[in-house]
């Protein structure tokens, strides 16, 4: 459930964009699959260190739970760009004020 209302809130993620970023994204072959049958997908064994919430163990394998971990990652890079964004909008603005300055001086000292 992801109803707040059920949940005790005690922080946030600690994953990053450069964590997410550095992932490994494979292509691969199940090595009991006769046919080779080409697959993508990442390796949980990365995600055990980086946010082990997501992964699970079953004997002697490993599961990641792509659909927690794709909305985590999702929100934390909406949350990255958002952040760019608005720093962008800042700069174009003080690039903007700055250009008007210099068009001023120049003005002034013709």
């Amino acid at each position: 459930a992801s109803d707040a209302r059920k949940k005790d809130i005690i922080g946030n993620t600690s994953l990053t964009v450069n964590e997410i970023a550095n992932a490994p994204a494979v292509e691969f072959c199940w090595k009991n699959d006769a046919n080779r049958t080409k697959n993508v997908g990442t390796i949980a064994q990365y995600w055990q260190n980086v946010l082990p919430e997501v992964v699970s163990n079953n004997q002697d394998s490993m599961f990641v739970d792509y659909s927690t971990l794709a909305v985590v990652s999702s929100i934390i890079l909406a949350r990255n760009v958002e952040t760019h964004e608005q720093r962008i909008e800042r700069l174009e603005r003080e690039i903007t004020n700055l250009q008007n300055e210099l068009d001023e001086l120049r003005k002034n000292s013709e």
